[in-house]
């Protein structure tokens, strides 16, 4: 009988799963990984958390090693979950809701709206044109909190080192850095103990596997490939399957989950169809849950917005507060759950929010979690979308790709994002399942925003292709109150974006972000 957790150097503050365990054999086991042919950006050695969350089981291992860890450790126990764009953000909400605590969202290139703290570049495990640089709400975190930092890997520490400093910037405890894996060939961890003369020496790091523990056979690249690139433009699907059947996947039981789903509902949810004959469905808007939401759904004007958005609904105003959170999942779950033999397969969900709904729902329903994501930033073959327009103008349409095999032909797929804006990442999706035979079983989101028309483009497309795909949003933005606007009042500094060192001084001008 071995220990749970070990220390991996005694002495060095890095705990692990004992490497002889059940848990991290299974784990190992699990861990699929790609060489530089089939990886993003051509990395040596890609481990693909994806290999995790498409298996149910895999998915519930590691979610409640991470809870049960935390939960042991009582009032020293994490305060706040602290999740990394995009692949933290898996992980990090199913643990935050079993923790019942607050789930705050680490982006990247100040994708968070309101007044943001920035931290300054960091390298990571592949070189990209320019450094990244993590920011969260200036107010989500306060000072003294004890915050859990979490991601799927440790790989050079960059992305780790970003959030110690912004964190100790803001007086703010981390309590422990989590991954799924520990990459020692890029030497992660000795880079985090000696930076800055040893600043984080002491801070505590927790990964449930070492990925030399992988085997070499777990790698997936094809074994023919005779194609001149990875990436397959959606007409062309369903011939790649069929020259390397290699690649198709076989459906996988769905397993059931023990958590108590429907511990937040104030009663049975009643969902009805916005318009009759629409196959637009909503929470039905008179009930006390729809009212409890639209309180407490916060949005931003556009001069506290990324990219300008006119009225931008900030998902982040829902995974903070763990009673919204909880009720939102169940509501979702409670709609699946009561489909019984029609309910999905699979979860499809949105890089890079659509993830926070996506992970705990398809963890309850006990069912596969594939992402869907943008710039060919999944590893393997993928199928990939034709561009598509967003609520905002960007120099470049955005194309979505999964992994051919992840979802096989025939599956019920439910396609999951935060909002419908203007339904272009919706029409993405829906045209890609389309060309591989995957049956939509339904768009579900939070929030529809009647103003920018999505659901009308969605039925007027390419002459009602999508007219009868059933469409699921929790509540309309309309029934958001003005009120709820969180611009702050009286603002004096030239950005919203504001660099670490400047964050407590910030913070102590303007009270009200606290």
């Amino acid at each position: 009988m071995t220990d749970r957790f070990t220390e991996v150097v005694a002495g060095s503050g890095h705990w692990a799963l004992h490497p002889d365990s059940d848990d991290a054999k299974a784990i190992a086991a699990a861990q699929l990984w790609y060489g530089p042919k089939f990886s993003p950006k051509d990395v040596p050695s890609f481990f693909d958390v994806s290999s995790l969350t498409e298996d149910p089981s895999s998915f519930q291992r590691i979610t409640k090693i991470f809870v049960e860890r935390y939960k042991a450790q009582g009032e020293k126990g994490p305060t706040h979950v602290l999740g990394y764009d995009a692949r933290g953000f898996i992980i990090g909400p199913p643990v935050a809701l079993a923790l019942g605590i607050p789930f705050v969202l680490f982006r990247k290139d100040a994708k968070n709206p309101g007044v943001v703290v920035e931290s300054s570049g960091y390298a990571k495990e592949y070189v990209e044109k320019k450094l990244d640089n993590m920011c969260f709400r200036i107010g989500s975190i306060p000072p003294g909190a004890r915050v859990l930092l979490i991601d799927d890997l440790i790989a050079t520490g960059g992305t780790a080192l970003a959030g110690f400093e912004l964190c100790m910037s803001l007086d703010i405890e981390v309590a422990e850095f989590a991954a799924v894996i520990d990459l020692p060939v890029c030497e992660g961890v000795r880079k985090i103990r000696e930076y800055a003369g040893g600043r984080f020496k002491d801070t505590p790091i927790f990964t449930l596997i070492d990925g030399k523990t992988v085997p070499q056979e777990n790698c997936r690249d094809p074994s023919t490939w005779g194609e001149e690139g990875r990436f397959i433009p959606a007409p062309r699907g369903k011939e790649i399957i069929a020259k390397y059947p290699g690649l198709a996947a076989t459906m996988p039981p769905v397993r059931s989950c023990d958590d108590d789903i429907m511990s937040c509902l104030r009663e049975d949810p009643v969902f009805v169809e916005l318009v009759p004959g629409s196959g637009h469905f909503v929470l039905e808007t008179s009930c006390e849950d729809a009212k409890f939401l639209a309180g407490r759904i916060l949005w931003y004007g556009p001069k506290f917005s990324p990219k300008d958005v006119p009225k931008f609904y900030d998902v982040s105003s829902v995974t903070e507060d763990v009673s919204v959170f909880r009720k939102v999942t169940d509501i979702f779950v409670a709609r699946y759950r009561g489909m019984g033999s029609s309910m999905p397969s699979h979860v499809l969900a949105y890089d890079a929010r659509g993830f926070l709904l996506g992970a705990p729902i398809a963890l309850a329903l006990g069912i596969p979690f594939v992402l869907f994501r943008k710039d060919g930033k999944n590893p393997g073959v993928v199928v990939e979308s034709s561009g598509y327009a967003k609520e905002y103008v960007e120099k470049k349409l955005d194309n979505m790709c999964f992994r051919i095999g992840a979802i096989p032909p025939g599956s019920r797929v439910l396609l999951i994002d935060d909002l419908i804006a203007t339904g272009g990442t919706a029409l993405a999706g829906f045209e890609l399942c389309m060309s591989l035979d995957i049956e939509i079983c339904e768009f579900a989101a939070l929030i529809d925003l009647p103003f920018c028309e999505g659901v009308k483009k969605i039925r007027e497309y390419a002459g009602g292709r999508f007219k009868d795909t059933p469409i699921f949003t929790v509540i309309d933005g309309s029934m958001v109150p003005d009120e709820n606007c969180r611009d702050p009042k009286a603002w004096e500094e030239e950005s919203r974006i504001i660099a670490a060192p400047r964050g407590k001084d910030v913070m102590a001008k303007y009270a009200s972000l606290a």
